[in-house]
């Protein structure tokens, strides 16, 4: 016999469940669902990289963000091509909670242009998908480029104590391939690239528990025996 705790407790259901192997709606959810948990990880740490000034910090949550933002794509381009999900998603990233138009940021105004998005990734796609081989061109051309930077080391310690070397040449070069020279209009470039980072962010974390919503009415999934939300707290009205 089962426990009265038994009893209570939801049932827990399995990845196989929720996700069908041979499902393209599911495929969709579960990649956009793994698309929320790589931006959400860096929404916290690059707010406070900005509040504490911490340029290193910002330029790599900075990489990060745009890197998954880029890597999006994979999400969009089944929503207009294939039938089966473009039914299931709709107009939901089109009119995307958050104000930003998700279809738009993706769409290439030619078939040689580059989209909002890719336009934002391509200076960064060297830093953010790998490093430069050795002895080859691009690094070679890095040095060059940035040779009049300079190159200083500093020992100091972490928020725990513990001592910690940073390189000022990796952050002074990983600066000026993100944002470019401070001249004018830098900061006003700097603002709007963020604003538009920010939009799309906060739009896909809204979109997918809408979207997760929508599928588990759709499959016939209890959306009690998916989300644990004990540990969540309404809002004060």
């Amino acid at each position: 016999m089962m426990s009265e705790s038994q009893r209570q407790s939801p049932r827990k259901l399995t990845i196989g469940e929720v996700f069908k192997h041979d499902d393209p709606v599911g495929h969709w959810m579960f990649s956009v669902t793994a698309l929320a948990e790589d931006l959400m990880v860096g929404v916290k740490p690059s707010q406070q990289a900005q509040a504490d000034g911490d340029l290193r910090a910002m330029l790599f949550w900075h990489r990060h963000t745009v890197s998954r933002l880029y890597e999006a794509n994979r999400l969009v381009h089944p929503v207009t091509s294939n039938a089966e999900i473009g039914e299931f998603v709709g107009g939901l990233l089109e009119r995307a909670p958050g104000g930003a138009n998700l279809i738009e940021a993706y769409r290439r105004p030619t078939p040689g242009g580059a989209s909002p998005i890719e336009q934002m990734y391509g200076s960064l796609r060297h830093l953010t998908v790998h490093y430069s081989k050795i002895g080859e061109k691009e690094l070679s051309q890095t040095l060059e480029n940035y040779a009049y930077l300079p190159a200083q080391a500093t020992i100091g310690q972490n928020t725990s104590g513990t001592p910690e070397m940073t390189f000022g040449w990796v952050q002074g070069v990983r600066s000026m391939e993100v944002f470019g020279e401070i001249t004018d209009g830098f900061l006003e470039r700097l603002h709007s690239d963020g604003e538009v980072i920010a939009s799309l962010t906060a739009s896909w974390l809204m979109v997918v528990p809408v979207a997760l919503a929508l599928y588990c009415r759709a499959r016939g999934i209890d959306l009690s025996e998916l989300i644990d939300a004990t540990g969540w707290t309404a809002p004060a009205s």
